[in-house]
């Protein structure tokens, strides 16, 4: 999902301006922020061990 919404936003860069971009930059990254899978990692980073995603 993480490379996904990355690539939308460099692809969508091209036709829009920094201010508008800044705001798609920050909405993709409430929503990576609020997966099950960012919160494994954190829990893992937290925990010292290996992070178990599950693509959610």
């Amino acid at each position: 999902m993480g490379i996904e919404l990355a690539k939308q936003l460099i692809n969508s860069s091209i036709e829009t301006d920094l201010a508008r971009g800044l705001v798609e930059e920050a909405q993709a990254f409430g929503v990576l922020t609020s997966t099950e899978d960012f919160d494994e990692g954190v829990a893992a980073f937290i925990e010292k061990r290996k992070p178990k995603y599950k693509g959610k």
